[in-house]
């Protein structure tokens, strides 16, 4: 049995990204609330559930998240290494999203603790494919309050 609407946090400093991001996840037409900071330290408080993101029926634990390496306060890596030295339950995925592709990248996000590493922007097929490798059941679409509105935070 799957959530009625899977949780994804966005983890993303550029403003124009995370527009196509959430324009992407509903052309997608997946079930999902997004939540967006802006930040490494922000995603870390976010996950850890500290300061305002200490009310978890406002801010559940995400099904999956979508890392930015080049970040503010904390990079994607030390996001990353905080996720591998504090694990969550349950587990979340992650995906990285860069705008380069530089294998050293790739292969340092996967040694520390991403599950998947994607150029942005990101496409609907991306989206298909998390669900594939990591047996995500995502709900049906329910119309437009349903997908793809980023919440504030």
């Amino acid at each position: 049995m799957h959530k009625e609407v899977k949780i994804i946090l966005l983890v993303e400093d550029d403003e124009h990204d995370a527009f196509f991001f959430s324009r992407t996840i509903g052309r997608a037409r997946i079930g999902s609330r997004i939540h967006h900071v802006e930040d490494g330290q922000a995603a870390v408080d976010y996950l850890s559930g500290r300061g305002g993101f200490s009310n978890r029926d406002r801010f559940p634990l995400p099904d999956l998240v979508f890392l930015d390496l080049k970040l503010p306060r904390r990079s994607g890596f030390e996001v990353l290494a905080w996720i591998r030295e504090n694990p969550i339950d349950p587990p979340v995925i992650v995906s990285v999203l860069s705008s380069l592709f530089p294998e050293v990248d790739q292969s340092r996000a996967g040694l520390a603790g991403s599950h998947h590493y994607a150029i942005k922007p990101p496409t609907g097929e991306l989206f298909q494919t998390l669900a594939d490798k990591f047996n995500l059941k995502w709900p049906p679409y329910t119309g437009p309050t349903g997908w793809g509105a980023i919440s504030p935070v």
